[in-house]
């Protein structure tokens, strides 16, 4: 189950990485704080795949 949720969370900072990017892109967002949260949820995914991949399952 805790592999489960790892790779949900990798792929749900992905989405976020992505949705950054398009507020940047668009202007909503300015590149201080884009650099700043791309940083933070990069960092975010890079550990919880890093984990959900590491992880044997509990099967």
């Amino acid at each position: 189950m805790k592999n489960k949720w790892l790779k949900i969370s990798s792929i749900l900072a992905l989405a976020i990485c992505l949705g950054l990017a398009w507020l940047n892109f668009s202007g909503r967002l300015s590149a201080g704080s884009f650099k700043l949260w791309f940083l933070i949820v990069s960092l975010v995914y890079f550990v919880t795949a890093t984990l959900s991949v590491g992880k044997k399952s509990g099967a």
